[in-house]
């Protein structure tokens, strides 16, 4: 990393932001800063939308231990951004905000790159907004997980792969700040469940059904022969442990089911080398794609479809991340039954099923599944181009005399709703009976036009 601009006394330095969300950004910017040459002074602001005392202390330790950093901002804090105009020479930048927007507006002659953080980086945005940062792009730094996910978006900017080595590097630099001892968590046949906060900031869910869906998860892996260890999500409004416990009722439950509590609550790859589990488990957690790539550890989803049910099309982000994990990673009812095996041998069963899970699959633009389901979920058709996206959903025999002309129209005017079509698809696809497929479909939020007319093409199709 380049190191503070007071030790080269003699030498004009410029200057290089870098826009951050939390530590995950924070470590991949880190990680970018290592390979990038030229004499800089680094300074770092960090945005959120909770600025917690916790979220606060976390972040300065960490940028504080890693070190190379002139300054360190909270964006709540700048009371002046005129104070920062033409003042950077470069910006890095891991998401379309708007305080990330207004510095870039102040700075118009600096060059700007996007970088990774975490999944929300990955997903394509039909956005006249990202149409215009891309003219300013100087590169696009991904992580690429595995090399199987790779991002849709700036397509016309040049590409850099954030190297593994330096994460790797980062993260155990990042280790130091971890004040207490991870190993005592340590057991044999250890999963690790990581919420996420669907029910706080992202408002997906109500509490009542979030503790449920994780009550349901730890139910299951224990009754495999797991211990369940249970790692909260840093922005989670109110702690969730307590009342997953309270639903497993008899103590054999209970005492399968851990809460990794820690004095700063890090990301968990800071963790995970001490911890040594099976694998992880989340929704779709940017964890699920980061801890395989950098650990070699399985990761596995559940719920999924629910999730792909239940959020609004134009929440983009966490549709592309359900969508990914759907196709990427495997689905929790696929970890074997670990009770009669010893702890080795279900290490390698598990890990077994993940690694014939991803063999196969193409890297994620060329996944002509996942590329209909960005178009349709994100209304991210090109003009003219509706009836073609619609078509790719469906199986080879779907052909124009299919539709009317009138369908035809219609489909022109529900490019948002087109996600609906692909799911009703996927429903009939996986189940011989349509009535059955017919009435699930029928409970979703599209509608009824797009209702009537996929409901038209399907019968045809069954014919």
């Amino acid at each position: 990393m380049n190191e503070p601009a007071q030790n080269y006394p003699y030498k004009k330095f410029k200057k290089r932001l870098i826009i951050s969300t939390g530590c995950y950004s924070t470590v991949n910017a880190a990680a970018i800063l290592r390979d990038c040459p030229g004499l800089f002074e680094n300074y770092i602001f960090i945005t959120s939308r909770n600025y917690s005392q916790s979220f606060l202390r976390t972040n300065s330790l960490l940028v504080e231990k890693l070190g190379g950093f002139k300054e360190i901002q909270f964006f709540k804090d700048i009371q002046n951004f005129s104070a920062y105009k033409d003042y950077f020479d470069e910006i890095l930048v891991p998401h379309y905000l708007e305080n990330a927007i207004k510095i870039i507006n102040l700075n118009k002659k600096a060059s700007i790159s996007w970088y990774d953080e975490g999944m929300a980086s990955y997903a394509p945005i039909g956005d006249d907004r990202h149409s215009r940062l891309e003219k300013k792009l100087k590169y696009v730094y991904n992580v690429e997980y595995n090399d199987k996910i790779r991002s849709f978006l700036f397509p016309k900017t040049p590409r850099k792969k954030i190297s593994k080595k330096n994460l790797l590097e980062v993260i155990n630099k990042a280790t130091g700040l971890i004040e207490d001892d991870p190993g005592e968590y340590r057991r044999e046949k250890t999963v690790i469940l990581l919420s996420q906060y669907f029910s706080g900031i992202n408002k997906i869910l109500s509490e009542e059904q979030e503790v449920a869906l994780y009550s349901d998860i730890v139910t299951g892996l224990v009754k495999k022969g797991y211990t369940v260890l249970y790692k909260e999500h840093p922005r989670t409004l109110n702690g969730f442990f307590g009342r997953i416990a309270d639903n497993l009722g008899n103590s054999e439950k209970r005492a399968g089911f851990i809460e990794l509590k820690f004095k700063t609550n890090y990301p968990l790859e800071f963790y995970i080398q001490k911890l040594d589990p099976l694998g992880i488990i989340s929704v779709f957690s940017t964890s699920n794609f980061c801890v395989p790539h950098l650990f070699n550890v399985p990761s596995f989803t559940f719920h999924t479809s629910f999730f792909i049910e239940t959020i609004e099309p134009k929440t983009h982000h966490d549709c592309f991340s359900a969508f990914t994990g759907e196709l990427y990673i495997p689905c929790i009812s696929l970890i074997p039954d670990a009770g009669p095996v010893s702890h080795e041998q279900a290490k390698q069963e598990v890990r077994a099923v993940f690694n014939d899970f991803q063999r196969n699959l193409p890297p994620t633009p060329e996944n002509p599944l996942l590329k209909f389901k960005q178009i349709a979920a994100f209304n991210y058709i090109a003009p003219g181009e509706e009836f073609n996206a619609c078509r790719e959903l469906c199986p080879g025999e779907l052909t124009s005399a299919i539709f009317t002309e009138e369908d035809k129209k219609f489909l022109q005017k529900i490019q948002k709703q087109c996600y609906w079509a692909y799911y009703f698809q996927k429903l009939y696809g996986s189940n011989n009976d349509i009535i059955s497929a017919l009435k699930r479909f029928l409970r979703f939020p599209c509608g009824f036009n797009l209702k009537v007319l996929m409901v038209k093409v399907f019968i045809r199709l069954k014919g």
